[in-house]
């Protein structure tokens, strides 16, 4: 998609492109999964960098390559627990841009997601004290997927400022698939008996700063 994107600007000297940069935090969860702990936000860095293409002056269409860290924090009695998942994350986003005025755009958008997990890691923490052993963060990593299917969408404003714009981000993204590894067997047992075993799935908040150098 990206490619067939740069190609239709490349052809059409009309559209207008950006190159942005931006940075932030997520605070990020799952759902489809009740778990007997209490559940929590764990926050993470989410850093990356974007291209923008105008379509025309209220349609732009923007991929980007972030990296991202997503996760849950679980707590119960003394125990506290924070499992992490780093991906690579690429969504392509389509925007509806609102000139309200040359100074201030403000831009709303929505579209998919492909993320890519690159890391792994839990923390439990006990009275201040940190254990896991290796072995069983490598186990639980082993049935984690490695690819996961999303939709992102959002809300931001950008500041001209200089040749570009600094732009403020808020943007919830939500998974659509499992993030179990569950071999098919298994599965085809679970649908027949009316089972559902693969059921939590990513959700993230996240707030962003960057600025988007136009051309």
């Amino acid at each position: 998609m990206l490619t067939a994107v740069i190609g239709l600007w490349s052809s059409a000297s009309a559209l207008d492109l950006g190159l942005g940069v931006k940075g932030g935090l997520n605070l990020s969860s799952t759902y489809g999964v009740d778990y007997q702990e209490d559940k929590g936000l764990l926050p993470g860095p989410v850093i990356g960098a974007g291209l923008q293409l105008k379509l025309a002056n209220v349609f732009a269409i923007q991929p980007e390559v972030l990296f991202s860290s997503k996760g849950i924090k679980l707590k119960k009695d003394d125990v506290t627990t924070r499992t992490s998942l780093r991906y690579l994350e690429i969504p392509v986003l389509f925007q509806v841009l609102i000139p309200a005025s040359d100074i201030v755009v403000p831009q709303f958008y929505a579209g998919p997601a492909i993320a890519f997990k690159t890391g792994f890691d839990i923390k439990a923490e006990y009275r201040g004290k940190e254990d896991v052993p290796s072995s069983i963060i490598d186990e639980k990593e082993e049935a984690l997927k490695s690819v996961d299917f999303g939709i992102a969408m959002g809300a931001g404003l950008g500041f001209k400022a200089g040749i570009g714009r600094i732009i403020l981000d808020v943007r919830y993204t939500l998974g659509l698939t499992g993030l179990q590894d569950i071999p098919d067997e298994v599965e085809e047992v679970a649908d027949a008996l009316g089972v559902s075993i693969n059921k939590e799935k990513n959700m993230a908040l996240s707030f962003m700063l960057g600025y988007m150098f136009e051309f």
